[in-house]
């Protein structure tokens, strides 16, 4: 393999470990495993590796999928106005009892060149997404256990490598999610889980990227196609984490995406109307701060 090669390999790899770890977390926030019950502190810091497998679609609305297998590094900071772990990175821009801001990530893998619908057009680089959240909270108890409506909107990025980095606005993509998450219901059985469904919402140049048809890719089972912007889809999403002994950790992760009524629907590209995605995470601590903050400080 060339240099290049290797380039576009590793940009390629970054990117669809972006996405897993997206996709295969559940809201195990500050309060999260690896910790005994009877402490009331966290590290400041934790660095951790999750081993995930996942099995995702090549793009929401196709029938191919492809599986994965990737060691995840990540970093889990507790700042008191800022805050990372491998759900999200998240500024406290603002906070009450009710409403709470927060940063939103998301993305897409690239699409395998071999995917059977798209053949002979243009391989699809990763997407790469991100842009403000802001949440409603119905219910919480120290950040343990909460509901709350969250509404996200976010901008979107194509990653590649051809000769060089490629980044490509390709796009807005959002909607509004209610999310359930429960980390004391089996609190003896060392048990957290979280529960959300929402609707999708995208622009026409996001939805563009993957269901436009151009006259060149036009053939006899494969029609001319331009995407128009609006809703985009329903998911459900659930994971349960078990910590199995302190410092490890397994994850189940589960998501259901239905297509039917979306603005794209008529696509020629879009050859499945049910899309699922299932992932499972072994989480290692591998070093973590001495110093401790308190577990309900925020």
């Amino acid at each position: 393999m060339n240099k290049m090669g290797k380039y576009s390999c590793s940009i390629r790899s970054i990117t669809v470990s972006f996405f897993l770890l997206q996709m295969t977390v559940t809201p195990l926030k500050v309060y999260g495993s690896s910790q005994p019950e009877d402490t009331d502190t966290l590290p400041l810091w934790e660095l951790r590796l999750a081993a995930t497998a996942a099995v995702l679609p090549h793009y929401i609305g196709s029938n191919e999928y492809k599986s994965y297998l990737f060691p995840l590094p990540y970093l889990i900071y507790r700042g008191e106005f800022f805050e990372s772990d491998r759900d999200n990175m998240r500024t406290i821009f603002f906070k009450n009892k009710y409403f709470e801001t927060d940063i939103s990530l998301w993305g897409n893998p690239p699409v395998p060149g071999n995917n059977y619908t798209r053949n002979g057009m243009e391989e699809l680089d990763a997407l790469a997404e991100i842009g403000p959240a802001l949440r409603y909270y119905f219910y919480h108890n120290n950040r343990r256990d909460a509901l709350y409506l969250e509404g996200a909107i976010r901008t979107a990025f194509s990653v590649g490598w051809e000769g060089g980095p490629e980044i490509g606005y390709q796009g807005l993509h959002g909607g509004f999610d209610v999310i359930l998450e429960n980390n004391s219901l089996f609190k003896e059985q060392k048990i957290e889980f979280h529960l959300s469904s929402g609707v999708q919402f995208a622009n026409s140049r996001f939805n563009s990227y993957f269901y436009d048809v151009e006259m060149e890719d036009v053939t006899p089972y494969r029609s001319y196609y331009t995407a128009d912007g609006g809703y985009s889809g329903f998911t459900i999403s659930g994971s349960i984490t078990r910590e199995l002994y302190p410092g490890f950790t397994f994850l189940c992760y589960g998501r259901w995406d239905n297509i039917s009524g979306t603005t794209y629907n008529d696509s020629p590209l879009v050859t499945a109307e049910n899309n699922y995605t299932i992932g499972t995470m072994l989480i290692f601590t591998l070093a973590k701060s001495k110093k401790m903050i308190s577990r309900y400080s925020k």
